[in-house]
């Protein structure tokens, strides 16, 4: 979780989500093995919340760059081989 912490807590301008291809669907893996790691580890709900949290914001902030609907709807079913 400590990796996971330093990985959400990058700031917005260097985060690992802006260098992706399909930084949704990365986002939303990654949201969750958030929830994985709580339940196989029983790792405190508080502490997972606050990840998803600033997850969720990175997810906007990235998606923010999409100003095409039909652009971000490629994105959305793009399928990964």
């Amino acid at each position: 979780m400590k990796t996971m912490e330093g990985i959400v807590s990058e700031p917005a301008n260097k985060h690992f989500l802006k260098m992706n291809i399909n930084p949704m669907r990365v986002g939303l893996i990654l949201y969750r093995v958030l929830d994985e790691i709580q339940i196989t580890y029983g790792y405190s709900p508080h502490s997972t919340e606050i990840l998803k949290e600033n997850l969720a914001d990175m997810i906007r902030s990235t998606l923010e760059i999409y100003n095409d609907p039909e652009e971000l709807m490629l994105l959305v079913e793009q399928t990964d081989y």
